[in-house]
Parts: structure tokens; C-alpha cells; sequence
């Protein structure tokens, strides 16, 4: 998902979590809501449908185009790529 907008990693994140929070919140709203009113086979329809419905989402996401032209790097420098460990470590171990 970061992918999208990679600068903007903390919001693509945060949204995500709200979504799948939002998941465990209303889908035992909305069995409790139904269930007594369509039943247990109804519940499952709606589920379907929702599934359905995020499966037709997933399919129109996009990833963006890899950057072109002169300048474009697709990888940082190397000078800003160092291991986790060389950043946390006490000097002198790596």
C-alpha cells in the first residue's frame, strides 16, 4: 500500500489500520443488526456482497509508473542506505 504515495507512508498506514478496525467494529454490527430480520443466510449475502464489493476496489487500484528521465532514481544513494544495525549499534561493532 505504501507504495502508492511512498512519502506519505504514516497516512497509507493509518488508513489502513482505520480500515481494518473499521472491519472489526461493523461486521458484528451488522450481523446483530440482521440477523433477526433476514436471518443468518441473509447476513452471509450481505457479507458476500461486501467481499464482492472489495474485490472490484483491490482490482481498480493502481501502482504508480516508475519514475522517468534524466535524474530519476529509483534507488537512493548509497549514503543513505545503511543497515539498521550500523545505525543503532555503539560505534566501533560494525
Amino acid at each position: 500500500m505504501t507504495s502508492q504515495a511512498p512519502e506519505r507512508k504514516g497516512q497509507i498506514m493509518s488508513a489502513y489500520t482505520l480500515g481494518a478496525g473499521a472491519s472489526m467494529a461493523f461486521g458484528p454490527l451488522i450481523g446483530t443488526a440482521f440477523i433477526g430480520v433476514i436471518g443468518i443466510g441473509g447476513v452471509m449475502w450481505i457479507y458476500a456482497a461486501l467481499h464482492l464489493l472489495s474485490t472490484v476496489l483491490v482490482l481498480c487500484l493502481k501502482t504508480p509508473a516508475p519514475p522517468s528521465g534524466p535524474g530519476a532514481h529509483t534507488v537512493a544513494p548509497q549514503t543513505e542506505r545503511q543497515a539498521v544495525a550500523a545505525l543503532t549499534a555503539p560505534s566501533g561493532e560494525f
